[in-house]
């Protein structure tokens, strides 16, 4: 398996409640000067079950233009509904995506075979690769090590991203599957071991406000700067997630707007948050 690198699940930055082309285009170049190796639009970071079709169109577009085959751009084109989810498909191949990453259906169980179904008909309209996204702690549903071996036999899938943070998972997933299949890796917490079970990639939300960390850790991995990312990340989940992470982009120099129904962090959140990242 190629080495992949760092990946990052980018924000989705938004001015007013509408999206920041110009501010989309700014954090995809400072991503690819950081060395990250690809960029995920509209992921679980992205929060695409709050854009519109239109929204996620104009969202993939500028991320694919603005990293000029610089670095592989993987769009996620989840929808609720089929069709809107197979014009998203082919919108994102005919615009020079280099791949798929899509999560299960959600919310309610399904089953291996309904699983299957569904990346058998993102296949059907997608002229991309295409990599199934395991979280089962959002999404419900998890995609078993059987589907996936269908799914591989079947050429449905080139790849998975797992964010189980599953050690035992992972490990094996490496282990069953060729050398052509791609294994991603999610959780930030989970960089280090995540590469000594032998993923070829890693896919980052933090890397959206510090990517240089993660490369350097991916590169060389050292169990200080996994330990400074594991506070950093508890810091985050506790006051918000994506609303913690976009209030840090403002250290970086972007302003990313939050969109109902986030709100940003209140004086007391930003303060608390501030003052873990200054230890580290």
């Amino acid at each position: 398996m190629k080495d992949k690198g760092i990946y990052v699940a980018n924000l989705t930055p938004f001015n007013k409640g509408i999206l920041d082309t110009a501010a989309i285009r700014a954090h995809v170049e400072f991503l690819i000067k950081a060395g990250v190796r690809g960029i995920c639009p509209a992921g679980t970071t992205g929060e695409f079950l709050y854009l519109s079709l239109s929204e996620k169109k104009h969202l993939f577009a500028t991320v694919i233009e603005a990293c000029a085959a610089r670095a592989t751009v993987l769009c996620c084109p989840w929808e609720t509904d089929a069709d809107s989810m197979a014009e998203l498909c082919r919108f994102v191949s005919d615009k020079g995506a280099d791949g798929i990453f899509l999560p299960p259906p959600i919310y309610y169980p399904f089953t291996d075979d309904e699983i299957i179904d569904f990346y058998e008909f993102a296949r059907k309209h997608s002229g991309v690769p295409i990599y199934c996204y395991n979280i089962p702690k959002y999404s419900n549903n998890e995609i078993s090590i059987s589907a996936l071996k269908v799914m591989a036999d079947r050429k449905l899938i080139a790849g998975i991203k797992d964010s189980s943070a599953n050690e035992e998972r992972i490990a094996k997933i490496v282990s069953s599957f060729g050398r052509t299949f791609d294994v991603f890796a999610g959780g930030d917490h989970f960089v280090m071991n995540a590469k000594s079970l032998g993923a070829n990639g890693f896919i980052s939300a933090l890397g959206n406000v510090y990517p240089e960390p993660f490369v350097a850790l991916w590169n060389t991995p050292t169990e200080e700067i996994q330990r400074e990312i594991n506070m950093l990340r508890d810091a985050i989940k506790g006051y918000g997630g994506i609303p913690a992470l976009k209030y840090l982009m403002l250290k970086r120099s972007f302003n990313f707007g939050c969109r109902f129904p986030f709100k940003e962090l209140d004086k007391k959140q930003k303060r608390d948050l501030d003052a873990v990242v200054e230890k580290l």
